[in-house]
């Protein structure tokens, strides 16, 4: 973890300085240059101000157990793992800095060393601590998905620009071949662009970039796609969300199914199912359900 740029993003308001400590906090890190690529730490405190946490370092979830003191100060450590022992510490006030460490000890005695290397940042209050090992980490209606012979997108997220129902769109799919099949002259393709865009130009625009395609494939959860985007525009206000290879590809960032339910030589079917991206930089997702018919 020596020398690691990272970003760091709350998912919910501050915390009100001056309030109980007992509550669910979380703060997300995100490395953009190195593995892990996500820390995500969450952690309780409870009615005697004990500590029970865990954080997320790539596919591990490590426990933390600790205590607040009396001026807010808090520290929780994981069990230690070989010579490694990772430690939250922070404190309550108005900035709620809270530090990811990994410390390191080598040799024992006067030949002893330790080492320490972590993540700054803040934490905030959340109501609840979402499972992150689901996709159903957003409680919203259920849509029936009837398919009608034409492309319609339901649209489900804080603050539409257009409305939830997005039925002026065209499609297009863009087949792609591996530098290998190139090379061995196999025509056919193993991944596809999938683009929507509303008539009206630039107002809304989905992509969807596959990491594989075959003729046998037909279905791809969401957080398995090389790259999702969707984007709406109206004047001045923008609404963003991504994921994929620029991201983090867990249920944290995406989730959800797309599948082909219909093919033929000359047009293909998608059904979008629960099909969830994070906004960009901001606690919110898009929630797309639909059918979308795209000429080959």
């Amino acid at each position: 973890m020596n020398k690691i740029i990272f970003l760091l993003i709350l998912l919910f308001p501050t915390f009100t300085f001056g309030q109980a400590y007992m509550g669910n906090y979380r703060a997300i890190f995100f490395n953009l240059f190195a593995e892990p690529r996500t820390i995500i730490a969450e952690f309780e405190v409870k009615t005697d101000n004990s500590i029970v946490g865990k954080v997320k370092v790539g596919d591990e979830v490590k426990v933390f157990n600790g205590s607040v003191d009396k001026k807010g100060k808090f520290e929780a450590l994981s069990q230690g793992e070989g010579n490694t022992v990772y430690k939250l510490k922070g404190k309550f006030d108005k900035d709620n800095k809270i530090s990811f460490i990994q410390r390191v000890q080598v040799g024992s005695g006067l030949n002893k060393s330790v080492s320490e290397n972590g993540f700054e940042g803040s934490f905030a209050k959340v109501a609840q601590i979402v499972n992150q090992s689901s996709n159903a980490s957003i409680d919203l209606p259920k849509v029936e998905l009837i398919d009608n012979g034409k492309s319609w997108i339901k649209l489900q997220h804080s603050n539409p620009l257009f409305g939830n129902d997005w039925l002026d769109l065209t499609a297009n799919i863009t087949f792609s071949s591996s530098v290998q099949k190139m090379m061995v002259k196999q025509d056919s393709a193993d991944s596809f662009n999938l683009v929507l865009k509303s008539k009206t130009e630039g107002q809304q625009r989905l992509s969807i970039a596959t990491r594989n395609y075959s003729q046998a494939q037909k279905l791809w959860k969401a957080n398995d796609l090389r790259y999702i985007s969707y984007r709406e525009e109206s004047g001045s206000n923008r609404n963003s969300f991504m994921a994929g290879a620029t991201m983090e590809t867990d249920p944290f960032f995406a989730g959800g199914m797309l599948e082909i339910v219909k093919e033929n030589e000359t047009q293909i079917v998608f059904k979008l199912s629960n099909f969830k991206i994070k906004r960009f930089a901001k606690q919110d997702f898009v929630v797309l359900n639909g059918f979308i018919y795209s000429d080959k």
